[in-house]
């Protein structure tokens, strides 16, 4: 027989799915408290890898974490950046940096690896966090490119 004092197996349980649950509604609530994130979508067995200074070619698909809400989509493989040079937001270097050319991955943007307390564009709020969906679809090297871009100091996306 049990004991009236230890609680049942099934009891745990459901006290450990609650706090999981709590858990998972404090993340959505509250960006502040999301962290990068990359979940490979695609990896490709051979591509090559970006290096700091390459030209990104890439397509994207960026939402609101808290609503799923669409900003901004590119799929037509014509949005590039230099990486490493500050010209995207910090979670796309973090994410762009571990990518092979053609590789697909969805990541998950801390506010303070995006937009921080300022918001974007009139579509990201402050302090939001954002997920990407983005793919590979070019690194060119730097010595291999002529580029005749202005740097303006703010990043290229949004």
């Amino acid at each position: 027989p049990q004991n009236p004092k230890t609680p049942s197996k099934s009891l745990i349980q459901m006290k450990f799915a609650i706090i999981g649950l709590a858990s998972a509604t404090v993340l959505r609530l509250h960006d502040s408290e999301v962290g990068f994130e990359m979940k490979n979508v695609n990896m490709p067995e051979s591509g090559a890898a970006c290096n700091p200074g390459d030209t990104v070619t890439a397509n994207y698909k960026g939402s609101l974490l808290s609503d799923g809400s669409v900003f901004d989509e590119n799929q037509n493989g014509s949005f590039n950046f230099a990486l490493g040079q500050g010209r995207v937001i910090k979670c796309w270097e973090t994410a762009f940096a571990q990518m092979k050319v053609g590789e697909k991955a969805t990541i998950t943007c801390p506010p303070e690896m995006a937009y921080g307390s300022k918001g974007a564009g009139g579509v990201i709020p402050p302090n939001a966090a954002l997920q990407f969906d983005v793919e590979t679809v070019n690194c060119v090297a730097k010595e291999a490119e002529v580029s005749a871009t202005v740097d303006d100091g703010e990043p290229d996306l949004y």
